[in-house]
């Protein structure tokens, strides 16, 4: 399922276009929005809805946005059970309409065989009551999911709360790991412990010797994919201690991310943690560490363990 949403294999968009519909009483607009007020700007709490009806799924949907004029920019979340994304966004706003894109993940929590989407599309704006809705007029709501294409079409409908109101992620609960009982437990990824620049421990599991990579530069981007077949993979990722994703499950396809180096940090480390096996052990990704220079390709494995890692040496100009 996708679109900002989420794709469920192999019918369900789980994210296909959030959508929130919140019933309200039309009537005429007594307040028109003038625009220096930048009346888009602020935080818009709904749900979006993806088609068809029958298949659909409602989704918490969020945006922060901000606004100077006719241009708007800002983040937007999504969020059902225990799955939840955080995107970018860029947009338009005229003659009361925003166009919006999201164009990139910032963060990711997915189930094995869910794929969340990045949505487009247009918002009309509205006062109803005192009360500022942004509304899909329809079913227009359009995205693309990175691995699996076009997602369905959604509707949406938000409105702006008196307060910011983002509720943190749920906990993934992973079905390869229960109890005695076989209820299926919560993974906590621990983070690692650091001393004289090296890592130590990851909870209770050993550190491996690691690698070496010698980076240029404080901002570089992570990417990692399965490097052996697809068989259900799924790793958090830290630097240092800052987690850089959790919860990603391993694909052909990459997936990068964002990292900003701390040059004056106690260490420099980009560590793997395994929170399942696979089918095939252990668990195994291909991770290119780009710092704007060059590319660097490591092969990272960890089992339940020990946790694999790469050492970066910040290489001053």
């Amino acid at each position: 399922m996708h679109l900002g949403y989420i794709m469920i294999r192999p019918i369900l968009f789980l994210a296909t276009c959030l959508l929130f519909i919140i019933p309200a009483r039309a009537q005429k607009n007594k307040n028109p929005y003038t625009p220096a007020q930048n009346p888009l700007a602020g935080h818009w709490r709904g749900w979006l809805q993806q088609e068809p009806i029958v298949l659909s799924h409602d989704f918490y949907f969020e945006m922060d946005l901000k606004q100077d004029g006719e241009k708007v920019w800002g983040s937007s979340y999504i969020y059902v059970d225990e799955n939840y994304a955080e995107m970018r966004l860029t947009g338009t706003f005229k003659n009361g309409v925003l166009t919006f894109k999201e164009v990139e993940f910032v963060k990711e929590y997915i189930r094995v065989g869910f794929e969340w989407c990045l949505k487009y599309g247009d918002l009309v704006y509205t006062l109803r009551d005192s009360v500022a809705f942004l509304e899909s007029r329809g079913v227009t709501l359009g995205g693309d999911a990175p691995y699996s294409g076009k997602c369905n079409p959604a509707r949406a409908q938000l409105r702006k709360p008196e307060k910011k109101v983002i509720a943190p992620p749920p906990p993934r609960i992973d079905s390869t790991h229960k109890d005695s009982t076989g209820k299926p437990v919560v993974i906590n990824s621990p983070k690692p412990t650091i001393k004289n620049g090296k890592v130590t421990k990851v909870g209770d599991r050993e550190a491996k010797y690691g690698h070496q990579v010698t980076i240029r530069g404080t901002k570089i981007k992570i990417s990692v994919m399965d490097n052996q077949q697809v068989d259900g993979d799924t790793i958090t990722m830290y630097y240092n201690e800052e987690l850089v994703f959790q919860h990603l499950a391993l694909k052909k396809h990459t997936k990068t991310f964002k990292v900003d180096i701390d040059p004056d940090a106690e260490a420099q480390v980009l560590l793997l943690y395994a929170e399942n096996l696979g089918e095939i052990p252990p668990n195994t990704a291909k991770v290119t560490v780009d710092d704007g220079y060059s590319t660097q390709t490591v092969l990272l494995e960890s089992d339940l363990d020990r946790c694999d890692m790469i050492y970066l040496k910040v290489k001053k100009e």
